[in-house]
């Protein structure tokens, strides 16, 4: 029955039922049922309980309500003081958003669950956040707050003290800052080790590419000339983040600057005074970074062709056209000096180094963008109603093509890579016509000079007939036979093969741009690392086709792993050491990936097989799925809907329709294509070509390196698959050829490499991005994890909830529901209640010693460590240090445990060992300081006191010195006052001197000037007189030239006027000519006409002619007689015609005598 809650004690919940809607009235005056509900339990069906419930459980049928008591730790602000919820007590779903939501409120997005940092995205720049200030305070451990800093931070601390490479895994839906967050992690590591203070913040674009360009610049080319100074290799990867993401990020729905590609950054460390194959830990500087490599997997080329509506595609076909099309003042594109100011190697502050340099030295030649916009190209029509960006795209194009040439592109190679680039976007506007149901061709009006065609052929230096051939048909051998035939394309393969083109092209150009980054970089293949991974986040759309089946299956994949890390390592290490340990249930993926990728009945797989079977067709591969998978719990296939299966993901359920997804997995490109491209005139293009082919046939794989040890310490093995196991194509193999020929694990001392070979295998999009995310987990699994989940506030990406008025405060907006879904999704729940049952600290037993042996000096020497351990913590216990934490309680509650090889503890206890070996350490400190300061203290006085008898008697001379000085100053004083009275006084007399002189020089001048100025009078009279007498003299001569001239053209006109005349006269008789003969051809027909009337009717009606032939020769006659009508009416018209024109000359002959007599205005 439905009920309101009434009242609630410590121990259950009182509920009053209410009648339903449907219900039969009752006693008015019966009391109402009250039950009693214990905290805990669950209720069937409720529909009118209040908000102080917490539901749990599907939407669908049989939803139960779970009544759960507030968390009074939590209330007001009590969730400020937890920096890791599994602190808190009476942890649940309801209590971790409640949490979550109130740090948001004050501006803490930064909460620790256990092992994962959870990230909410502000949308907003958070004052003193990511400062310089807050980077030092993290590296130097002088705060204990949750940050991304602290996850880096920890991470460094490893590879430091332990030696051991680490890896800092990155996830979240689109939008919830994980390129941002990728960015301050990489910010941390690269300039942790520095003393530069003068960073920015924030590694934005311009700061980036002015570090890469500062890197170029550099005169040395080592790790680092000291160890305060900021390297060239910290300054490349610093900077390498504008250029991937002008090449592989994009505007979408969710996200302005979102990631369209995976990317996985090994940035390898070491000390700068150390050689490359010393581990990091053995030394105790702090790890600099000696090189980087980046990985990237499957970019969304197909963005290249197409984008949904208000998205953009990749950012650098944007910044192109902006820079192509600038005006002259922001187009010029001239030196920009950097918002920063650079670095030396050595750390010293030096002169600004400009950016780039396009008009002034060396040119980049835009001639494929130049003159267009967005809306002039097919390929980028869709992004036109999409939110333009806040930054400039002109400045965004300096910074980029300052990357370009801090990874070593010359001046050639960036004109041939943008030009290769507006090439892809022109051939977006190449259209064809069919010819008939089998054949095409490129429409005419696109092959003439200047349209897209011809500008994609000189942009890639290949023949227009050449590739137009290759677009409209292509190369086929049937099996067996040694002679190629050609078969035609109708338009619908060509314009496939179009875009497979442009596809390839952009993938080839990114591809080498990430090959040009590690290259410049430089990667050791000997030292410990620390990778930061980067990839998409779980995606469901409205229509979900190939790619969005992979990006699921990588998250499930990472999912899987997390789920080992957090809880089966947990469960095995536990069982390993032999402690008690309770197992939880958790959530398991397993199935899902065995849906996605089993070896034989696999989607993936079955797709691979459609693929390369004869007449594969995506109906086939649906009908197949639904008879394979047909009552598997995880897929589903809509009855209402055709070509569309459902699968059940970790994060929900979702639907993928089946079109196009054998096209995408194949992802062909003809060879006559290829072959095209290969004939290129432009050496850039032919060697990213020969870089990125394909390779058949049997290849020997990289060596084979024992896996380092895992988490627990027990030598499992992790799976690892090489990611040169299938054929390398550019279409989604990002990571170079020379970079992936190192191994991917880094091998321990004493270990020898045996190289595999392997057989190539048929080429596939799924097959060759599977074997990379094997390859990719196989890295992940050799080195510590570290995760940091980002979660987005809202579905609106706004910072602030709309205000209610005005003057209302601003408050940060947070969507419960859709947090609650992304914590559901990506498992941080389970994580936490896992973490606060285990142990979330531990040590081996030398380590604890080693560590905590300060606490306890009278231990003495045991046969075992482990013994040693035991007494060291029994010893802290009888000194009170942890006060009534025991070893376990009797009510079951474990603080420590020691295992066979570890000693295992919570947060707790070891926050308290720790503060005291700080408070020991203090002490110890304080006195070593009071001695050296005792000692430095009289040295300072001896040499003080020396000091002092000098000093005395340097005073006493100088003192002698200055009254001398005095002295002879007072003497000088006096004679420069006489020389100065002097100055003054012949001073006086000179300017006395000049007034008389200047009143004398007035008084005669005055007589003077009264005869000038009556002369001057005279002299204007007697000049108005003359000019008078000149005017009426050229009105005289004027009127008998005029008189002249008029006589003249009056002759002129009235010649021409005759000749006129007698021309019209002239074509008048020609006209009555024609009018004659006209009338006489008239007449004759008329005789005619008559006389065969007469024969017609006095001729016998047996003799007459056929009537059919008198209407034909009637008709004829007709048909001449409106002849000759219709030439006499041109002729009535041609004369009109000559006579306006006659009047039309006089006229014109009129006004020019006019204007030359000066009568009519010109």
């Amino acid at each position: 029955k439905p009920g309101r809650v009434v009242s609630s004690n410590s121990t259950a919940l009182s509920v009053e039922l209410v009648p339903g809607d449907g219900a039969q009235e009752e006693d008015p005056d019966a009391s109402p049922e009250v039950i009693s509900i214990p905290w805990g339990a669950s209720i069937a069906e409720p529909k009118k309980l209040s908000t102080n419930i917490v539901r749990n459980g599907s939407p669908s049928g049989g939803e139960k309500i779970r009544v759960l008591r507030r968390n009074a730790a939590l209330v007001g602000d009590g969730a400020l003081q937890f920096h890791d919820l599994t602190n808190v007590p009476e942890l649940h779903e309801a209590a971790v958003l409640h949490a979550l939501h109130a740090r948001f409120l004050r501006g803490m997005i930064y909460t620790l669950t256990g092992p994962v940092l959870l990230a909410v995205n502000p949308f907003r720049n958070i004052p003193g956040l990511f400062d310089q200030q807050a980077l030092r305070s993290f590296a130097e451990g002088k705060v204990d707050r949750p940050h991304v800093f602290g996850v880096a931070a920890s991470a460094l601390r490893g590879i430091r003290e332990e030696g051991r490479s680490q890896t800092v895994l990155i996830s979240g839906e689109s939008g919830a800052g994980k390129t941002e967050t990728t960015k301050f992690v990489m910010q941390f590591l690269a300039t942790v080790g520095t003393d530069v203070v003068d960073m920015p913040p924030s590694p934005d674009a311009a700061a980036a590419a002015a570090v890469l360009a500062s890197a170029q610049l550099s005169p040395r080319d080592g790790v680092g000339s000291s160890c305060c100074g900021i390297s060239r290799v910290e300054r490349k990867v610093l900077g390498s983040n504008p250029l991937l993401e002008a090449f592989g990020n994009a505007q979408t729905l969710r996200n302005s600057n979102s990631s369209r590609f995976g990317k996985y950054i090994e940035l390898q460390f070491g000390a700068a005074d150390t050689p490359p194959d010393t581990q990091a830990g053995e030394g105790t500087s702090m790890p600099r970074l000696l090189g980087a490599r980046i990985h990237t997997y499957l970019l969304e080329k197909v963005r290249v062709i197409g984008q949904g509506k208000g998205e953009r595609s990749f950012h650098v076909f944007y910044q192109a056209l902006a820079a192509a099309n600038a005006p002259e003042g922001c187009g010029s594109l001239r030196p920009v000096a950097a918002a920063v100011p650079q670095l030396s190697l050595d750390g010293d502050a030096c002169e600004a180094i400009p950016l780039l340099s396009l008009n002034g030295g060396v040119d980049v030649d835009l001639q494929g963008f130049k003159g267009y916009s967005v809306s002039s190209f097919n390929y980028l029509k869709g992004s036109k109603d999409a939110r333009p960006p806040s930054a400039c795209e002109v400045d965004a194009f300096k910074v980029t093509l300052a990357a370009l040439r801090a990874v070593g592109l010359s001046t050639s190679d960036c004109t041939d890579l943008f030009g290769c680039l507006a090439a892809v976007l022109h051939l977006g506007n190449v259209q064809f016509q069919a010819l008939n149901s089998e054949a095409c061709e490129v429409s005419p009006g696109i092959v003439q000079g200047g349209q897209p065609l011809q500008v994609a052929c000189d942009l890639l230096g290949v023949s227009l007939e050449a590739l137009r051939e290759a677009l409209c048909s292509r190369t086929m051998q049937a099996p067996g036979e040694k002679r190629a035939i050609r078969m035609p394309s109708n338009t619908e393969k060509a314009a496939d093969s179009r875009d497979a083109l442009a596809r390839h092209l952009y993938h080839t150009i990114f591809s080498h741009v990430v090959h040009a980054t590690n290259v410049s970089v430089g990667f050791m293949q000997m030292a410990t690392f620390c990778g930061v991974l980067d990839i998409f986040g779980f995606e469901f759309f409205e229509v979900n086709s190939f790619e969005q089946l992979c990006i699921n299956y990588t998250n499930e994949l990472l999912q899987q792993y997390f789920n080992s890390v957090i809880f089966e390592n947990e469960a095995a290490l536990y069982e390993a050491e032999g402690i008690e340990w309770e197992l939880r249930d958790f959530p398991d993926n397993g199935a899902i990936v065995t849906l996605l990728n089993d070896r034989a009945i696999g989607i993936f797989p079955m797709l691979e097989e459609e693929c390369f079977v004869m007449g594969g067709s995506s109906d086939s591969w649906h009908s197949k799925l639904l008879q394979q998978h047909k009552g598997h719990p995880n897929f589903t296939a809509p009855r209402q809907k055709q070509h569309v299966f459902i699968v059940r993901h970790f994060a929900g359920p979702v639907p993928y329709m089946t079109d196009g997804f054998l096209e995408k997995n194949r992802d062909q490109l003809s060879q006559d294509l290829l072959q095209c491209l290969k004939g290129s005139c432009r050496p850039f293009l032919r060697n990213r070509l020969m870089e990125h082919d394909r390779v058949f046939g049997v290849t020997q794989g990289e060596p084979s390196w024992p896996s380092r040890p895992s988490l627990g310490g027990e030598g499992e093995t992790p799976r690892h698959i090489a990611s040169e196991a299938t054929p390398r194509r550019v279409f989604a193999t990002d990571t170079p050829r020379r970079n992936m020929s190192a191994p991917d694990v880094t091998p321990r001392k004493g270990c020898v490499a045996t190289p595999r070979i392997r057989r190539a295998q048929r080429y596939s999009v799924s097959s060759e991005f599977r074997s990379q995310l094997q390859d990719l987990l196989g890295r992940i699994r050799t080195t510590v994890p570290h995760f940091v989940r980002c979660i987005k506030p809202n579905p609106q990406s706004r910072p602030f909830a709309v205000p209610i008025s005005a003057n209302s405060p601003q408050i940060p907006l947070l969507d419960r529901l859709s947090v609650a879904e992304q914590l559901r999704y990506q498992g941080v729940l389970e994580a936490v209640r896992v973490a606060r049952a285990g142990f979330s600290v531990r040590y081996t037993h030398a380590d604890f010693c080693c560590e905590f042996r300060c606490l306890e000096t009278a231990l003495c020497n045991f046969t075992t460590e482990a013994e040693e351990a035991k007494l060291l913590l029994k010893s802290l216990e009888a000194r009170n240090l942890l006060e009534s934490m025991g070893g376990i309680s009797p009510a079951g509650k474990t603080h420590w445990a020691i295992g066979a090889s570890r000693v295992f503890l919570k947060q707790e206890p070891v926050n308290i060992l720790r503060a005291e070996r700080a408070r020991i350490r203090h002490a110890s400190a304080t006195r070593l300081q009071a001695a050296q300061r005792s000692h430095a203290a009289m040295m300072a006085f001896l040499r003080v006191r020396h000091g002092v008898v000098q000093l005395q008697a340097l005073v006493r001379g100088a003192a002698a010195r200055g009254e001398a000085w005095r002295h002879r100053r007072e003497r000088a004083a006096t004679l420069l006052e006489a020389g100065m009275r002097l100055f003054i006084a012949r001073h006086r007399q000179k300017v006395m001197l000049k007034a008389v002189v200047a009143a004398q020089s007035w008084t005669r001048s005055l007589q003077p000037r009264q005869t000038f100025l009556h002369t001057k009078t005279l002299l204007q009279k007697l000049q108005r007189w003359w000019q008078s007498v000149r005017q009426r003299r050229r009105w005289r001569h004027l009127r008998q030239n005029m008189t002249r001239v008029q006589t003249t053209w009056r002759g002129f006109q009235d010649r021409k006027r005759v000749f006129a005349i007698r021309v019209a006269a002239f074509q008048l008789r020609r006209a009555l000519r024609v009018l004659l003969r006209i009338r006489k051809r008239n007449l004759a027909a008329r005789v005619q006409r008559t006389k065969l009337m007469d024969a017609y009717r006095t001729r016998p009606l047996p003799k007459a002619p056929p009537s059919d032939e008198l209407v034909r020769q009637l008709m004829e006659l007709h048909k001449e007689a409106l002849r000759q009508e219709a030439e006499i009416v041109c002729l009535h018209a041609e004369k009109e015609q000559m006579e306006q024109r006659l009047r039309a000359l006089r006229e014109r002959a009129w006004l020019r005598l006019g204007r030359i007599c000066g009568f009519c205005e010109a």
